[in-house]
Parts: structure tokens; C-alpha cells; sequence
């Protein structure tokens, strides 16, 4: 059920789906410069296979190692990376009872985690050119909020807490002083994203938005999938 692969000082020469052509076998990861090139690489060969399919010659299913595989015969570089073990799941029930472990939940700061004092937009004017050493002063908890982004956070054995912002890269060592002067938690912050009306978390590729009402927070199940 994988693809194999064949490579030569690390840049990989050919990669064959359920095929065993080598003892080198494709975990999955794949890495392409931009999505627009897989995307282009993809639809010839979804072209091709349909082509195929309707001749009575080919299976029509298809994987990203043919996709790779497109690419490789256009004179793209793949670098090959190896690892020393592989977990294979099986199933997607499997694969969605081990997931449950690990979750990203991600929460927005603006208005939902913090909100302004009237203080803030005086002294964001006064310090536009010269960052604060923490934007705590300007900004409250609610501490609602907090207290169910970090129980969210806590409720899994592997979660990870994504905080974001729309404020600018700029403000990250003053974003980042005030979080934990406000215990938030906060594995990785993501700024200069647009403000939305909407709280939301993310278990792997599952995404729930639910709105909320100013300075609350309505609690999502996330559940992940394959």
C-alpha cells in the first residue's frame, strides 16, 4: 500500500506507487516548492489517468507519488530524507483514536482573549515608532476566556496553543511579554492575521468556527480526521 522510491546521493531518481522497486519505501511526507507547480503537476497527470480510465488501460486513481513522479520526469529536484522508523496506522479509525492525542488549538487574542484598555489607542499612537517592552498595560484579560483556552490547551496529553493577532510582526516581543504576564499559554503566535468574528480550534485538519459574543468564548469539540 506505499510507494517506493530510488535515489542517488540523496536526490531521488524514481518513485513508483505500490511497486517495490528499491528497499526504500515513502512514509508520506512530500514537500513541493509551491502549490501552484503541484498543482500543475497534478492535473496532467489527473488528465492522463482519466484518459486512461476511459480507454480501459489505467486504475484512475491518483496518488502523490505520480504526482512526484511528473514532476521528476519535468526535471524537478527532490531531496530524499530518511527515517529510521514509521508508524503505519492501518485504518482511519486507527489513525483517528491515536490522533486524539495530539491537538492544535488556536484561539484569537484581539477581543477574545484580551481586550483593550482606553489607554491603548493613546499609546499606541505615542509609541507607533518605538515598541513597548509589553502591551500588558494596555490590555485586560477576560479572564473567562483564558481560563477555557487554558483548560482546552490542558485537556489533551500533546495539545499545542496557537494564539493569533492581528497585531503587526512588529509587536511580537511586546505581544509575546504580555501573554505571559497573563499566563495565556502560547506555543507559537501568529500575527498580522485579519480579525475575524469567530473563535475557533483546530484538531489537525478539522475546523470548527463558531461566533461569539464580545468577550466570551464558546467551546468547540474538534475531531480529527485521516
Amino acid at each position: 500500500s506505499k510507494s517506493f522510491a530510488d535515489e542517488c546521493g540523496g536526490v531521488l531518481t524514481n518513485i513508483v506507487e505500490k511497486q517495490i522497486v528499491s528497499d526504500l519505501a515513502c512514509v508520506g511526507g512530500f514537500g513541493f516548492a509551491s502549490a501552484a507547480a503541484f498543482q500543475r503537476a497534478q492535473e496532467k497527470v489527473r488528465a492522463a489517468s482519466n484518459s486512461a480510465t476511459r480507454a480501459g488501460n489505467g486504475p484512475g486513481r491518483v496518488f502523490t507519488s505520480h504526482v512526484a513522479l511528473q514532476m521528476l520526469v519535468e526535471e524537478t529536484v527532490f531531496r530524499v530524507i530518511k527515517v529510521p522508523t514509521f508508524e503505519d496506522w492501518k485504518t482511519a479509525e486507527a489513525w483517528a483514536a491515536n490522533s486524539q492525542q495530539y491537538k492544535n488549538v488556536l484561539m484569537h487574542l484581539d477581543g477574545v482573549l484580551v481586550r483593550p484598555k482606553q489607554t491603548w489607542l493613546a499609546a499606541a499612537i505615542r509609541e507607533m515608532a518605538d515598541q513597548p517592552a509589553s502591551l500588558a498595560p494596555h490590555f485586560e484579560p477576560i479572564a473567562e476566556n483564558v481560563a477555557a483556552f487554558r483548560a482546552a490547551v490542558t485537556s489533551v496529553k500533546s495539545a499545542r496553543a496557537v494564539v493569533l493577532s492581528s497585531l503587526s510582526e512588529a509587536s511580537r516581543p511586546a505581544v509575546a511579554a504580555m501573554l505571559k504576564e497573563f499566563n495565556i499559554p502560547c506555543d507559537s503566535l501568529v500575527l498580522g492575521c485579519s480579525a475575524v468574528g469567530s473563535t475557533f480550534l483546530l484538531a489537525h485538519d478539522t475546523l470548527h468556527i463558531q461566533p461569539h459574543a464580545a468577550g466570551s468564548l464558546t467551546s468547540a469539540v474538534a475531531t480529527p480526521s485521516a
